[in-house]
């Protein structure tokens, strides 16, 4: 219904046009919500390490190895799938108000050109499945200025801040309790609901989405903007070395690109998430986002808001690039699908 009313109305006057874009979205938030689930499942054992040594493990003087040696043995293999049910639970959600809010501001940046409607057709029905948050929009792009040109990078970055700030308030009532069933250091921990129900009675209903929220803007916001601006960078890079469609990207480099965006994106977003997490772990703090910076500087320094970060990298790596590798692929087959079905 959002993308309905954001992106078909006013922007595509016809049932056919119409039908185009909601098809589009659909097959869209499905790819991604598949992608999202494949990365969690994966990702989630070196999630729970990143949490606990921004949190927990912080000021304990033991190895990586002996505290995972530790965990194991108090706690068992399943410790490293704790939390995996809120980011499961939440991952459909997360993806559709990302992709709102980035097709919504790409097409406001774009709204005075004009074009043909057949060339989107085309276009789309020749399937240009180049992985984008703003694969909507390109579609109200060839609209209104008849082309299939790439969208600029300045656009890419403004778009990805703002489908960032938007997504974060599905975001933050979800890392949460991720968090929360993270850092429980005994077997077996609690379960979600007993988890929210604990939450909701004793800090009130209201914690679950204010908890946290402001580092997690500001986290996503520049994790975003950056992650996608890099991508795109170095796909076009490619394109250009090797005289090659940009919209028709090889499965590899598509997982080289997305894993060294993930990696760089962390770098200037990575102190926020520290933050974040700690706020949120500490159930009786009233801090604000600011407050418990200052107190982080000033009881470990510059290095307290970087713990974790190589357990971060390497679970980023590989993972983003799986991540976008799973969603381009699974794109590419609802599209064939599609189009034997036309």
């Amino acid at each position: 219904a959002l993308y309905r009313r954001w992106l078909g109305e006013g922007v595509l006057e016809s049932h056919e046009g119409r039908f185009l874009v909601e098809m589009e979205a659909t097959k869209d938030i499905l790819a991604g919500t598949i992608a999202g689930a494949f990365g969690i499942l994966v990702g989630q054992p070196l999630d729970v390490m990143r949490i606990r040594a921004q949190t927990t493990w912080a000021g304990q003087n033991l190895p990586l190895q002996t505290r995972i040696f530790r965990m194991v043995r108090q706690e068992g293999l399943l410790a490293f799938y704790k939390g995996v049910i809120p980011p499961m639970a939440g991952a459909g959600a997360q993806h559709a108000a990302l992709f709102l809010a980035y097709g919504s501001v790409t097409r406001f940046l774009n709204r005075n050109a004009g074009g043909d409607p057949s060339v989107a057709h085309r276009a789309w029905e020749s399937g240009t499945d180049f992985f984008r948050l703003c694969s909507i929009y390109d579609v109200i792009l060839i609209l209104r200025t008849g082309e299939n040109q790439l969208p600029s990078l300045y656009v890419v970055a403004a778009a990805g801040a703002a489908g960032g700030a938007f997504s974060s308030f599905v975001t933050a009532p979800v890392e949460l309790l991720k968090v929360r069933q993270q850092v429980v250091e005994a077997r077996g921990g609690s379960g979600m609901l007993a988890l929210i129900r604990h939450v909701v009675a004793s800090e009130g209903v209201g914690v679950l989405m204010s908890k946290g929220l402001t580092a997690t803007i500001g986290r996503e916001v520049i994790a975003y903007s950056c992650f996608f601006v890099c991508y795109e960078y170095i796909q076009r890079k490619w394109a250009t070395i090797f005289n090659k469609d940009p919209h028709k990207v090889p499965l590899h480099i598509v997982y080289v690109a997305g894993g060294v965006s993930g990696v760089i994106c962390w770098l200037p977003s990575y102190p926020f998430d520290v933050v974040k997490s700690k706020l949120q772990v500490e159930s009786t703090s009233k801090e604000t986002m600011l407050s418990c910076a200052r107190r982080l500087l000033a009881n470990e320094g510059l290095q307290g808001f970087f713990r974790g970060f190589m357990i971060t990298a390497v679970r980023s790596l590989p993972l983003d690039g799986l991540i976008l590798v799973t969603y381009t692929f699974t794109l590419r087959q609802l599209n064939s699908i599609n189009a034997l079905s036309n």
